[in-house]
């Protein structure tokens, strides 16, 4: 509903440059003056509110002031549109009436009522009396009503008039010659909503009229015809511009216009939260299931794991391919999953039971992507054989596309295109209903991943050697719409994704170990994000879920991404002393009995086999290599950077941590020490573990020994016996040496575990190398990896540091090495002297 004229009774007719006009009745047409004010928006009253006379000549009115920079009346009259969209006509009209500015001109109104009602010809005789843009084509204008009127002639079944329209109105305008064929093949619908149908149009009682009066209204003077909900357009102009402005913008939400928009970056998925690491080779592709509670791995180690997402455990192993898995699916309802193999065939597989459904074996080389329609009935596979062939549920082909080694595959989600790049540097788009093509697009480089927004209008590509960016293309025109640098691909797969609450984001893996996140609306890099230890292959982002991302690695590991942890506080008792100001030092605290007591500051949870070694990396250029600990939550309370941790019984620090991760390096000489070279190779059916344990506190009771964590040497389990509960280990040390560190009922670490010596044996002249035994109770048996090792296994030892303290002063003292003179000890050079004093007495 728009707002009359208040108070009008009769149309004013005034002179160019700004003159005030004479009031009467005249029905001439309202001309626009000068300085585009009083006249243009109806206004009929003068200041003050008195009328003026014919004759009476009248000095112009009062400028007002503008408001805060703005013009006045623009401010006012918008206001006044916005009143009446809001549905508050009484105030609207309040606001006309007390400021004098009208919505719009007589003309304007009668124009609008004329449209709205289908008085055509009235609509374009007005039409010419009203400011026209100067770059819009008129007769554009006159078919858009013509059409209207042409459509309900069609509509009320008036054939006749219809046709006359169609010839001496619509034709001539010289107008789309496809578009007027177009219009003619709906002279032969059967019923109006046959009609309706096939124009794509609601009928004239329908919003059509409304709609043609916003088209006509943009090619009209917006100061003589405001454009349509102008406020909420700016508004909206507002906030996009603060949004393009907020990097971390990651929600659906509109903004408020109370304050200014910014968005926290604690907000925004940074951390790594979970890390999958059940697959044994290189995970090749990640995806989120469609209704974000699951996600799908493929691996090349040739299995697809689903696992959930509410504790990130897996819910089905699909293992019944062959070959590396290339690519995975979810169908629409993700009642299935698509899986594609280097094997040469696609599967079907039933989400719910884990089942295979169906085998597709058509493809004479791997295949490489997939996807589905939107209806769910049909899906598309791609493959490096030059063939893209499309499916029904039953496994049968339906079509194929031929010519392309196709890396990548995409059908828009609105069902009207595929795309697809290629090995020889081509963007291919089909028409997916007609099944022809409509274009393709030399991309001057290799693509080896595409991905469609979900409005259909565009798609991302990876470009790789030579060009190593990601681009947004549109899909209507195969245009450059932005490029993103940053990523590194050089000579393997990368795949991309759009994220975030609203797409916002774009987001790729890369080749030198880092996730890389960018704006999407204006190409800004967000993040470069580590943590993988090497080449990221996949990233998929959680639908439902904006605060969650996944990607997928060669080190073998699905990493989760979600917003940064939150520092948890605890309440300090009186007296204790701050956890950050502790001893740095690697000071394990280990137990008096055949066990691990458990740092009180901290949890009992410590030395268990729950700490899996998550990724493992070795530069050849430092001689370092990196291990990445998960599981690690109870010990990491209180960590900070450069903090001491025992791993397996070695004194390691911290170089970086998350919630429940934790990295440390490993140097040549630890290597050279420890068992790590052999004990890093993990088993076929589980990942590598460790015992863990925090550095002791100063503020907690001194009630085992002490352990530096530094590995004196390596010892091999010779035996493993049972004693009632109790397992006995007995350990053959690799340096025979040690053996006098051990004594009966004293201790040594192993594997940084403090056990109570209970036997000692060989070590001797003409025996082995010597042996010492252990006795692990219940209690030592859950909490240490020790215990599950078997015969022929080794562990890292420490001995007493006492006992070689003591052994170096006794030596110091017995002469057993000499000084730099070639001296004996003390005790021998007391001996010599008291033998000079005597010889010199006797002379």
């Amino acid at each position: 509903m728009r707002i009359e004229n208040n108070g009008l009774n009769s149309q004013a007719s005034v002179a160019d440059s700004g003159r005030s006009g004479t009031n009467g009745a005249s029905s001439a047409a309202v001309e626009t003056n000068g300085n585009g004010a009083g006249i243009r928006n109806g206004s009929g009253k003068l200041e003050g509110g008195s009328t003026a006379s014919s004759f009476t000549m009248l000095a112009p009115p009062t400028p007002k002031p503008s408001y805060f920079g703005h013009d006045r009346e623009e401010i006012t009259r918008i206001l006044i549109q916005s009143l009446v969209d809001l549905g508050y006509h009484r105030a609207a009209g309040v606001l006309e009436e007390e400021s004098e500015y009208t919505l719009e001109s007589p003309e304007v109104s009668e124009f609008r009522d004329a449209v709205l009602q289908g008085q055509w010809n009235k609509a374009e005789e007005l039409l010419f009396g009203l400011e026209i843009n100067k770059d819009a084509d008129v007769n554009a204008l006159l078919f858009y009503m013509r059409q209207q009127k042409f459509l309900e002639l069609l509509e009320v079944a008036d054939v006749s008039k219809a046709l006359h329209v169609l010839r001496t109105e619509l034709t001539p305008l010289n107008q789309s010659v496809e578009k007027l064929h177009s219009l003619s093949s709906l002279m032969m619908c059967i019923s109006a909503d046959d009609l309706k149908a096939r124009a794509e149009w609601d009928g004239a009682a329908g919003l059509s009229r409304q709609q043609l009066l916003s088209e006509l209204s943009k090619s009209i003077s917006a100061s003589v015809m405001i454009p349509e909900h102008r406020l909420a357009s700016l508004l909206h102009q507002v906030k996009q511009n603060q949004l393009s402005k907020c990097l971390y913008h990651n929600t659906a939400n509109s903004p408020s216009l109370y304050t200014d928009h910014h968005c926290d970056r604690n907000q925004f998925p940074l951390s790594t939260v979970e890390i999958l690491t059940d697959h044994k080779d290189e995970v090749w592709f990640v995806q989120f299931s469609n209704d974000g509670t699951r996600l799908a791995t493929g691996s090349k180690d040739y299995t697809v794991i689903i696992w959930g997402l509410e504790d990130f455990q897996p819910i089905h192993h699909l293992k019944e391919h062959t070959g590396a898995i290339t690519y995975l699916r979810w169908s629409p309802d993700d009642s299935k999953l698509l899986s594609c193999s280097q094997d040469k065939q696609a599967k079907l597989w039933d989400t719910t039971a884990g089942g295979c459904i169906r085998t597709m074996s058509a493809h004479t080389d791997w295949v490489s992507s997939c996807a589905w329609a939107p209806d769910g009935q049909t899906f598309v596979t791609g493959s490096v054989d030059k063939e893209m062939i499309l499916w029904n549920l039953y496994g049968e082909s339906i079509h194929t596309w031929t010519g392309a080694r196709v890396y990548d595959l995409v059908v828009t989600a609105d069902g009207t295109r595929l795309a697809a790049v290629c090995t020889q540097n081509k963007l291919h788009v089909f028409n997916f209903v007609t099944r022809e093509k409509e274009y393709e697009r030399d991309l001057g480089g290799v693509s080896t991943c595409i991905s469609v927004s979900k409005d259909s209008r565009y798609v991302l590509l990876n470009m790789g050697a030579g060009v190593q960016e990601l681009r947004l293309l549109n899909i209507e025109t195969g245009a450059d719409v932005r490029h993103f640098s940053g990523t590194k691909q050089e000579e393997f797969v990368v795949r991309n994704c759009f994220g975030g609450a609203d797409e916002n984001f774009v987001v790729s893996g890369s080749e030198d170990s880092n996730v890389y996140v960018w704006r999407k609306e204006n190409g800004a890099l967000v993040e470069v994000l580590p943590g993988h230890s090497g080449i990221v292959n996949c990233v998929a982002w959680n639908p439902t879920n904006p605060y969650m991302f996944a990607s997928a690695g060669d080190d073998r590991n699905v990493r989760i991404w979600s917003k940064a942890p939150q520092p948890q506080l605890k309440e300090r008792k009186k007296g204790t002393t701050n956890p950050a100001e502790r001893d740095p030092g690697c000071l394990p605290e280990s137990s008096k009995q055949s066990g691990v007591k458990p740092n009180p500051l901290l949890s009992p949870q410590l030395n268990q086999t729950a700490n899996p070694i998550s990724s493992i990396t070795h530069s050849e250029t430092a001689q370092t290599t990196t291990l990445t600990i998960a599981g690690a939550t109870p010990i990491l309370t209180d960590a900070h950077l450069g903090d001491s941790i025992s791993v397996n019984g070695t004194c390691l620090t911290i170089t970086s941590f998350t919630k429940d991760t934790f990295t440390v390096d490993l140097s040549p000489e630890t290597l050279r020490r420890t068992t790590f070279p052999r004990s890093l190779i993990p088993s076929s059916s589980s990942p590598v573990q460790v015992n863990l344990e925090r550095a002791v506190s100063g503020d907690v009771r001194f009630g085992g020994h002490f352990v530096q964590g530094h590995v004196d040497t390596i010892a091999t389990i010779a035996d493993r016996r049972s004693d009632g509960s109790s397992v006995v280990l007995r350990f053959k040390p690799r340096d025979r040496g040690v053996m006098k560190y051990v004594v009966e009922k004293g201790y040594v670490a192993v594997d940084g575990a403090s056990l109570t010596v209970i036997a000692v044996g060989g070590g001797g002249e003409g025996e082995d190398q010597g042996w010492w035994e252990v006795m692990l109770v219940e209690y030592t048996q859950e909490a240490i990896i020790t215990a599950r090792k078997q015969v022929g296994e080794e562990v890292n030892v420490e001995v007493d540091i006492t006992g070689k303290y003591i052994e170096k002063q006794v030596a110091a003292y017995l002469g057993t090495g000499g000084d730099a003179e070639g001296r004996g000890g003390l005790l021998e050079r007391i001996v010599e002297r008291v033998v000079e004093r005597k010889l010199a007495e006797r002379k």
